[in-house]
């Protein structure tokens, strides 16, 4: 779980080195400074109140008057308009390394080519398979169908390292 704390609509940045099939989950939970600016009468239409304090998720209960420590997970997918919160879910599917050594293998082709070295033919087999690869994940992602891009990508890299410097088949793949 990746927590960023801010307090603008700014995009949160976090890194992700693996291709694959992600689903991020947005979770809005308003601070205890936030809250205290509120008037008692406006929180108390809530049915619960959610706040983030020092690190930890907190629920208030306005009967004892008590704030109790939460996990932040089982609040995910709540889109309750009588909280405090506000949670999101969306899918994607990264393919960057892959894009990221197609394009090297391109551009090594053509400098291979600028300097007068022998077209090797293993390598143009190498190229036109990642580029067909490339070509099936992004139709698949274009179509939604995030699923399907990930069983193609996940079979791919357990047969194949494009990135290596030979293009061997690690495993009996058809």
């Amino acid at each position: 779980m990746y927590i960023s704390e801010h307090n603008s609509p700014e995009e949160t940045v976090f890194e992700i080195s693996k291709d694959g099939y992600y689903r991020i989950n947005h979770l809005i939970i308003p601070t205890k400074d936030w809250l205290d600016t509120l008037d008692l009468e406006n929180v108390v239409k809530f049915d619960k109140v959610y706040f983030y304090m020092d690190g930890e998720t907190y629920e208030y209960n306005f009967k004892n008057q008590q704030a109790t420590k939460i996990d932040p997970i089982l609040l995910l997918g709540a889109c309750d308009l009588d909280t405090t919160i506000f949670s999101s879910e969306e899918d994607f599917m990264l393919i960057n390394n892959i894009e990221d050594c197609l394009t090297d293998m391109i551009n090594n082709k053509f400098v291979e080519q600028d300097c007068g070295k022998s077209q090797d033919s293993l390598n143009n087999s190498r190229i036109e398979y990642a580029q067909m690869i490339y070509n099936l994940l992004d139709y698949y992602i274009s179509c939604g169908n995030l699923l399907e891009a990930e069983i193609i990508l996940e079979d791919f890299l357990k047969c194949y390292n494009i990135c290596e410097e030979t293009f061997t088949k690690k495993c009996n793949c058809v």
